[in-house]
C-alpha cells in the first residue's frame, strides 16, 4: 500500500498519541512517567592536543539524583608509552591534564570512574591523542641491574643514559608494584625491598629528565629469592572482649602477633561456632562483632590465622577464642562491673558489704 504525504503525517500522529495514552505521560526529555533510565557517565569526546599543553577532562553522570555520586577517580588507562605521575589522576569530576612530551603523536586512554550511594561503580573512557611537535629530543634510559640477593637491597645504574640534543639534569624512580617513589634523583638507586618470606617480582621506572624538562623511561622487572629458612608468625594472645557478652552490644576480637624475620603479618578471623554473625575488619589484628539483639544463650567462637604472606599457608599458627552471649538478666557481672559497683549481686564482696555490721559484745 502506498502513502501519500497527506496520509503519513495523521496516520504518524496517531500513533504518537496512541503510545502515550498506553504508555503513560511522556515528560518533554522524553523519558516516561515511572521509567527512570539507568544511570550512566560520559566521559567526554575524544579530544586531540599539543604536547606540553594543559587540557581538561570532565565527567558527567546522568540521572544521578536519585543515587548519590559519592567519589570519582580519573586515571590513565595505562602508562606503558607516556607517563602522567601524579598529575594524571583526579578524585574530582573534572581533571585538568599536563600532557607530556612524546616522540611522535600518541593515542593514550584516560579512565574515569563515579561510586554511587548504591554501591554501583560507572565506568567510561576516552582517547587523548598527544601531538609531537616540540622539537626536543627525550632521553634514553640505560640500566645496568645487579640480582637482587637475601639482603633484598635493590642497585641499579643508570649513569649510562644519554641525550642526543642536551643533557640529563636528574634521576627519577618509582616502583610501580608497590606504588612507591624513590627519593634518589641521582643515576644509581641503592634501596632496600621489603621483607618476604616467598620470591616476589616488582616492575620499577627508572626516569631520565633533561635540561628541557623532557622525560624519558624504561620499565624494567627484579625479582627476590626465596627465604632458606622462614620463622613463622607467633601469636602472642588473642581475646574476645566482653566475655560474657549482651545481645545488642560489641564483642571486640584482638590479636597479638610477632614476626622472628620482621615480616608484615596478614590477619584472618572467621566464625566457628554459634548462630552466624558479620565479623567487622576480618584481615585486621582488632576485628568486631555487633551482637543481634534478639540472640542469646549460646556461644560464638572465632578462629584467627595470622600468616607472614598475604597467600594462604595452611602452616600458619591460629588461635581460638570465644564468648557466651547472656540475656540482659541472667549475665554474671565481669570483674569490671564489681569493681564499678561491688555490692551488685553475684560480685565475691557484695555479701560482705551488705552484711549487717556485727554487735558489740559488752563486757560481764
Amino acid at each position: 500500500m502506498r502513502y501519500t504525504p497527506v496520509a503519513v503525517v495523521p496516520l504518524f500522529t496517531a500513533m504518537l498519541l496512541a503510545c502515550n495514552g498506553s504508555g503513560g505521560d511522556a515528560s518533554a526529555d522524553g523519558r516516561v512517567e515511572g521509567q527512570e533510565s539507568t544511570p550512566s557517565i560520559q566521559a567526554g569526546a575524544d579530544q586531540q592536543a599539543l604536547e606540553r599543553s594543559t587540557i581538561e577532562l570532565r565527567a558527567l553522570v546522568q540521572n544521578a539524583e536519585q543515587d548519590a555520586v559519592v567519589a570519582y577517580a580519573w586515571f590513565p588507562a595505562s602508562e606503558d608509552t607516556v607517563y602522567f605521575g601524579p598529575a594524571g589522576r583526579s578524585d574530582e569530576s573534572t581533571l585538568r591534564l599536563p600532557l607530556p612530551q612524546v616522540t611522535q603523536d600518541t593515542p593514550v586512554n584516560f579512565v574515569v570512574q563515579a561510586e554511587l550511594a548504591s554501591g554501583a561503580v560507572l565506568q567510561d573512557q576516552v582517547q587523548i591523542t598527544i601531538q609531537n611537535t616540540f622539537n626536543n629530543a627525550l632521553p634514553t634510559v640505560v640500566l645496568q641491574t645487579q640480582a637482587v640477593q637475601q639482603d633484598l637491597r635493590l642497585r641499579v645504574n643508570a649513569c649510562t643514559s644519554t641525550d642526543s640534543d642536551g643533557n640529563i639534569a636528574s634521576y627519577q624512580w618509582r616502583n610501580e608494584t608497590l606504588n612507591l617513589q624513590y627519593e634518589e634523583t641521582s643515576c644509581n638507586l641503592n634501596v632496600q625491598l621489603p621483607n618476604s618470606p616467598v620470591a616476589q617480582t616488582y616492575i620499577l621506572r627508572a626516569m631520565a629528565i633533561d635540561n628541557q624538562q623532557g622525560l624519558g623511561f624504561k620499565l624494567f622487572e627484579v625479582s627476590t629469592p626465596a627465604r632458606a629458612n622462614n620463622a613463622l608468625p607467633v601469636i602472642q594472645n588473642a581475646t574476645a572482649l566482653p566475655e560474657p557478652v549482651r545481645p545488642g552490644e560489641t564483642l571486640m576480637l584482638q590479636a597479638n602477633a610477632s614476626d622472628a624475620d620482621g615480616d608484615t603479618l596478614f590477619y584472618q578471623w572467621t566464625q566457628i561456632a554459634g548462630a552466624a554473625v558479620a565479623i567487622q575488619n576480618a584481615d585486621k589484628a582488632q576485628a568486631s562483632v555487633v551482637v543481634p539483639a534478639e540472640l542469646a544463650d549460646q556461644t560464638l567462637q572465632f578462629r584467627v590465622q595470622v600468616r607472614d604472606t598475604p597467600a594462604s599457608n595452611p602452616q600458619a599458627p591460629a588461635r581460638e577464642v570465644g564468648a557466651a552471649v547472656r540475656r540482659t538478666g541472667q549475665s554474671s557481672p565481669s570483674l569490671l562491673d564489681c569493681l564499678q559497683n561491688p555490692t551488685r549481686e553475684g560480685c565475691l564482696l557484695s555479701g560482705l558489704l551488705t552484711a549487717p555490721p556485727l554487735a558489740v559484745q559488752q563486757p560481764a
